[in-house]
């Protein structure tokens, strides 16, 4: 999904709008983006090998637009955007674990 989506051209106003909408916080904290994109909500645990992401060809792309960004976590609804946008892409319809 993030290969179609023009990441590189994502700007501050865009990331401001989701701030805005309430879909994440941005934080002077250090949340490693790795860390971040394998996070588990939907089990309790996601163990992701770093190589896997960094092998993927939008990871470079996305590192640059975090390290740019600052740091940013998902909140609640926009975890639950997420998913649904991934479905609606995907075909799929993801059982979420709370």
């Amino acid at each position: 999904m993030i290969d179609g989506a023009s990441l590189d051209k994502v700007t501050q106003l865009d990331y401001e709008h989701l701030v805005a909408m309430g879909c994440i916080r941005i934080s002077i904290g250090s949340t490693e983006l790795l860390k971040c994109i394998s996070h588990g909500f939907l089990e309790s645990e996601i163990s992701v090998l770093e190589g896997e992401f960094k092998d993927q060809s939008w990871y470079r792309t996305l590192e640059s637009q975090w390290n740019g960004l600052g740091h940013a976590t998902p909140t609640s609804i926009g975890q639950l955007i997420g998913i649904l946008h991934r479905d609606a892409k995907l075909k799929t319809r993801t059982q979420i674990n709370w």
